[in-house]
């Protein structure tokens, strides 16, 4: 890459400051004393040559079988001295030596070359006389180098012609000296360097750019980051540090998945809207097999949170993390990455020669962070007017609470007294009177006593403290000639808030390189990954969930009392017919039974990672690259109930086994050269993907004895289902960026796939995108009318990808029926000319970058449309069917992200970094099929027949459609005492003969389930080796629906049901 300019002024295609060229300037003393600007990257000496002929008047005079003139150099001079070029393309010692003579540059054949063979010791500081610790202390030429330490001192071997010293540290100016036999002791001085360092950025297929050679948005999140996660998900990590990228987590359980997407939902398809997650360059399997179909809502299989693919990453070993989130940055991973690709770099071993160990260690405590609004004025019971006339023994006053009904000869005042007890919390005003509550009853004597009427803690002294232990040590190392090692291992230990929740998770990760010469180097990046865990919850408003149960636990009792129910046994009483009453209510169960024998186990166990081969067929220029990777894991899930379980009274037990597989493997050929003003970097690759998933499932819903929880305690018969699945795809990619003196960058990128779902004539679809950058800042001469301006680009993107389907959609299929050896054939109508989704996406930005880094500027508009999607719609019962598949609808998301990043402080032992960033996007149902009128969005959460989330055209992709309250209509009034008419629109009509609201009879729009925006604040305090970071997060907008405080506001046990009482 070669960038010209003439300081004195000599004007080029009347654009003066368009064009970087080499100044001559000469001088009376003769031609050595001028002066010369040179910027070349990786060219060849000729062109360096010709480009002094042509700007300076002067030829060289040369013999090739004494000068290379195909030798790659690099060269980056600002208005230096003639003589300065010349020794750094011909330093002595190299064996050439060059006069000025006559208006030519004569090489010829060396001088020999002076011989050291010593210990050299020194120093280096920088300009205030602090000691660089870790700079590069290196013989220019050879492989003798090292680092300095932490005083900043350095020892080395030197033995070597001619050896020049080389001492280089990021930031600073790079220095080199001469190394004389009788020299043994040098002081070096750093100082600062005064251009700002090119930010690189890993893209697609783990190729490193820099960041202001891109036409598209990427954004950078490091490991220091990453690695201040409080949470069992490192992806939490991530939160409110990239602007357009949203995360939704589970809170089902410890180490709960996290769904990612970036710049909105583009698909009707629920599943189809996550980011994919490359790692070191290799796509690996992100999702999560769930161990039901049934939803989460009152079901009595709910689904178990074991965790996505992609929380299984040590972020320990994460290098980096770069999101790129339009199709034009992810085009080359083809259709998996149409929704964006979170691209990870994982940790290698060091560069300098030696060996380093990191250990860490981490204490992480958990708490719930918010409580309902729980009601503390009204205790236990019914008062409600639709209730309480059945519990007026004297037909004119309500009776008093009581959990038990209490014989006459026990009772405090001789006569009996009736159970009015309730789970809901309309009860009496608690203002210290005396009644039966739970803990009245003496067991032992089997007596009563009145305890003063309150609400127990019923509720939060369930959970525990959460706590979870990380111990990691690390060892890499180096031999200073090419190879690399590092190896990591790792042990996480998390007991959850819910009791005898938690897991135990074992990593051991392994990265090896070899670059033993410039023609071949290879590499190994392999992680084993353990996850074990005695108990998962089940997530969900389910009956198989603890929390369900502790809902519905009545005020009147403690989680003590919950406690000393299961833990004595109370329970099996109950059901065996010997105990007299059962705490929960009768419909569900305890829930320390659920949490200490309803157990869910996993063992999980997983291999991924890449091997590489690349060779340097023309060093610098051309090279080929074989690489392969795979990703295998296997999950052992069990599920088991004791007698009793109110679902299951004789047990059940469930064994599922779950394994998934893809291997990739590619071969990319890089090519680069240098052509005058234009620098070229080009590639052309293939890939093979092989996915495979199968998924065992065996239940014994009726156990023969108690308790024993194998398969062949079956009483009846095994129920079993089994999934088998394969995918394969096969592409071939190409890549060409081409740049104009470092300031005009060009990329066009191309991809075919073939897919394997896809019938046909209909799997082949091909994608293409182009991305422009234009560095204002060089074409404006900032430089010098503005140095302070680091970086100023525009850029802008366009691309347009596809999307195939998941496997077996195109032919009828067979699957297992609930009569054994029986199969029934699929309800839906597949459509074998099913054709792949189409995504066509723009994107316009502008970045900037000011005052050496201390600002940074990052502004961006897309505009993204989806068609012909692949979705399943209602179909006619004539046909037999209940559904077919076919190409339809159309949803587009625009939006504007904004990323500020601010270092107001930075001194010599300070430093105060502030991110902020701020996104929008705009989301819209275009079209449906014909003859839809709306789509339901992932039927699996609807709560009961009371909430949807539905989307209609020209409206938003999900909003909540639910039961309402009923309002007076636009205009209604009333009379008030005063005579004077009151309007009332909007308010809520209340049933005058219950006094509750009224709820509406059809399905209300309750609002988007999108934020209007959201937006993040990251800041990092550091002093010397310590730092203080914070992140925050917020949205403003979008409607969620909490089963949670739903139900518990229907029993009145929170505070927005006091008023009216």
């Amino acid at each position: 890459m070669n960038l010209f300019r003439l300081p004195c002024g000599i004007p080029w295609g009347g654009a003066r400051r368009l064009v970087l060229t080499l100044a001559c300037l000469f001088a009376l003393s003769g031609l050595s004393a001028q002066n010369v600007t040179l910027r070349f990257e990786r060219a060849k000496l000729k062109t360096v040559m010709d480009e002094i002929t042509r700007q300076c008047d002067l030829s060289f005079a040369y013999s090739r079988e004494v000068v290379d003139a195909d030798r790659i150099v690099s060269i980056d001079l600002k208005d230096a001295p003639i003589d300065a070029a010349l020794q750094s393309l011909f330093p002595s010692g190299n064996g050439i030596d060059y006069a000025i003579k006559n208006r030519k540059i004569l090489l010829s054949a060396g001088k020999q070359a002076v011989r050291v063979d010593s210990v050299i010791k020194g120093r280096v500081a920088d300009d205030k006389g602090q000691p660089v610790v870790g700079a590069t202390v290196v013989v220019v030429g050879t492989t003798q180098g090292t680092t300095t330490g932490l005083d900043g001192e350095f020892s080395l071997r030197v033995a070597a012609d001619d050896p020049v010293l080389k001492v280089d540290f990021l930031g600073y100016e790079p220095q080199e000296l001469r190394i004389l036999p009788s020299q043994t002791t040098f002081d070096i001085t750093l100082v600062p360097s005064s251009k700002e360092i090119d930010a690189v950025v890993v893209t697609a297929l783990g190729i490193t750019r820099k960041e202001k050679s891109l036409g598209y948005a990427v954004s950078k999140v490091s490991s220091e980051e990453l690695a201040n996660t409080a949470g069992g998900n490192w992806l939490s990590g991530m939160a409110g540090k990239v602007a357009g990228l949203n995360l939704d987590q589970s809170s089902a359980g410890p180490g709960g998945s996290i769904r990612v997407t970036l710049r909105g939902e583009g698909s009707l398809s629920h599943d189809n809207n996550s980011a994919l997650f490359v790692v070191d360059g290799v796509p690996i399997n992100s999702g999560m097999s769930s161990n039901t179909t049934s939803g989460s809502y009152d079901a009595v299989d709910a689904p178990i949170d074991y965790g996505n693919g992609a929380g299984d990453i040590n972020p320990d070993d994460v290098e980096s993390v770069s999101v790129l989130k339009g199709p034009a940055a992810t085009a080359l991973y083809g259709s998996r990455a149409a929704n964006g690709a979170i691209v990870i770099t994982t940790k290698s071993g060091r560069k300098q020669k030696g060996i380093g160990i990191t250990f860490s260690t981490g204490i992480t405590w958990e708490k719930p962070g918010f409580w309902p609004d729980f009601q503390y004025e009204y205790g236990a019971g019914d008062y409600r007017k639709s209730t309480l006339a059945s519990h007026m023994s004297n037909g004119i006053t309500p009776d008093e609470y009581s959990f038990y009904t209490v014989p006459a000869e026990q009772s405090y005042n001789g006569e009996k007294i009736s159970s009015f007890h309730s789970r809901y919390q309309f009860g009496e005003k608690v203002e210290g009177q005396l009644r039966y509550m739970y803990r009245s009853y003496d067991r032992a004597s089997g007596t009563y006593t009145r305890v003063p009427y309150e609400v127990c803690d019923w509720y939060k002294g369930f959970f525990d403290t959460g706590v979870t232990y990380t111990n990691s040590v690390a060892v890499d190392a180096s031999d200073g000639h090419g190879s690399q090692l590092r190896v990591s291992v790792k042990d996480a230990r998390t007991d959850w808030i819910v009791p005898n929740t938690g897991y135990d998770v074992q990593t051991f990760s392994v990265s090896a390189l070899s670059k033993r010469n410039k023609y071949i180097e290879a590499g190994v990046k392999l992680t084993y990954y353990r996850k074990d865990s005695d108990n998962l919850p089940i997530s969900g408003y389910s009956n198989s969930s603890p929390l369900k149960s502790l809902i519905w636990q009545p005020t009147s009792a403690s989680v003590d009392d919950l406690y000393n129910e299961w833990s004595s046994g109370l329970i099996r009483d109950y059901y065996a017919g010997v105990g007299g009453i059962k705490l929960c209510d009768s419909s569900l169960d305890n829930p320390y039974f659920v949490a200490y024998e309803q157990l869910n186990t996993m063992d999980r166990d997983r291999i991924y990672g890449n091997m590489s081969v690349t060779g340097h067929i023309i060093p610098e220029q051309l090279s080929l690259t074989l690489r392969a990777g795979v990703d295998f894991s296997n999950d052992f899930r069990t599920q088991q109930k004791p007698q009793y379980s109110h679902s299951y009274t004789n047990g059940m037990y469930r064994e599922q086994t779950v394994r998934n597989f893809e291997m990739n493997t590619d071969f990319m050929f890089n090519y680069k050269d240098s052509f005058g003003d234009f620098h070229l970097s080009a590639a052309l690759g293939g890939n093979r993907m092989y996915q495979k998933l199968q998924n065992v499932t065996q239940t014994a819903e009726n156990l023969q004895e108690p308790d024993v929880f194998l398969l062949v305690n079956v009483d009846g018969r095994l129920l079993s289902s089994n999934t088998r699945r394969e995918k394969g795809v096969n592409s071939l990619y190409g890549y060409v960026n081409l740049s104009w003196r470092d300031m005009l960058f060009l990329d066009l990128t191309a991809r075919n796939d073939w897919s394997s779902t896809l019938a046909p004539g209909n799997n082949s679809y091909f994608y293409p995108s182009v991305g422009v950058s234009f560095l204002l800042d060089e074409a404006l001469g900032f430089r010098e009318r503005a140095p302070w301006v680091d970086m100023l680009k525009l850029r802008g993107s366009w691309a347009n990808v596809g999307n195939d389907t998941d496997p077996y959609q195109l032919t009828a299929i067979y699957s297992n029926s609930d009569f054994q050896g029986g199969y029934r054939l699929s309800s839906a109508i597949q459509n074998y000319n099913i054709k792949p989704e189409n995504i066509e996406s723009w994107e316009t930005g502008i970045e900037a970058r000011l005052f050496g880094g201390r600002i940074g500027l990052d502004v961006a508009y897309y505009d993204s449309t989806t068609t012909d999607q692949i979705i399943t719609v209602p179909a006619d019962w004539a046909t037999g069917a209940a559904s077919k598949l076919i190409n339809a609808g159309e949803v587009n998301n625009r939006g504007v992200e904004v990323a500020l990043d601010l270092r107001p402080v930075e001194t010599k032992n300070w430093r105060w970094d502030i991110g902020l960033n701020w996104s929008k996007n705009w989301n819209k149902l275009v079209a449906l099929a014909p003859g839809v009128e709306m789509w339901q969005l992932n039927s699996k959460l609807t709560v009961g027949s009371t909430v949807f989330t539905y989307a209609y055209p020209g409206g938003v992709l999900g909003r909540l459609y639910g039961i309402g309250y009923e309002t007076a209509p636009e205009g209604s009034f009333y009379v008030d005492e005063a005579g004077k008419f009151v309007d009332c629109s909007g308010a809520r009509i209340i049933d005058a003969e219950t006094g509750n609201p009224v709820l509406t009879e059809t399905l209300k729009d309750l609002g988007s389930i999108y934020p209007n925006y959201k937006a993040g604040l990251n800041t990092r305090l550091s002093y010397k080796g310590l730092s203080l970071a914070m992140t925050f997060t917020a949205q403003q907008g979008g409607r969620a629906y909490s089963v949670t405080s739903a139900v518990l506001s229907t029993l009145g046990k929170l505070e927005n049901f006091l008023p009216g009482r």
